[in-house]
């Protein structure tokens, strides 16, 4: 069981901020309501699933202000913003090697470990990338019911909170 699970939560609350233009507190909320639900055992996974799909959303509009202002990472995010469809349908093998590996952005030329890991280009894929990997676990969890995936989604969501804090 991870830590993140019960502090979690409680740290979101008292270090809640503002980035500009990313949606720090909803997002940082959207988080803690998830990890509570998942911590809780009282949830409904399509309600889970549908909260991802919001951090998505922030996490997208969060890339297109980033790439619109910063034309050094306009590729990376503009990648990030037009692969979120492909990256929900994907199975976690798929989604860890193209995105939390780096093979997505090899395909285009980028090399994933020349950009600053908690750089805010990095942090702004992070925001879409964990959310997505958080949305594929639930339903894994929804077809099998092993406890393992929730375990994934807490992690994911906590280790993106690291990468929220860098954005303020």
């Amino acid at each position: 069981m991870n830590i993140f699970r019960f502090v979690l939560p409680a740290m979101l609350v008292l270090s809640a901020g503002t980035a500009s233009g990313f949606e720090t507190e909803r997002y940082k909320s959207i988080v803690g309501q998830t990890i509570s639900a998942i911590n809780s055992g009282n949830f409904e996974v399509q309600e889970l699933i549908d909260l991802q799909d919001s951090l998505i959303a922030i996490g997208v509009q969060g890339v297109r202000d980033f790439g619109a202002s910063n034309p050094k990472h306009a590729e990376l995010m503009a990648l990030v913003e037009n692969s979120v469809g492909e990256m929900k349908e994907m199975s976690l093998d798929e989604i860890e090697a193209a995105w939390h590996e780096g093979e997505a952005l090899s395909a285009i030329g980028l090399n994933f470990d020349e950009i600053d890991y908690f750089g805010p280009a990095v942090s702004y894929m992070d925001t879409v990338v964990h959310a997505a990997t958080a949305l594929v676990a639930l339903r894994e969890y929804a077809a099998t019911q092993d406890d393992v995936y929730l375990d994934q989604v807490v992690d994911e969501l906590s280790e993106v909170v690291e990468h929220v804090e860098n954005l303020n």
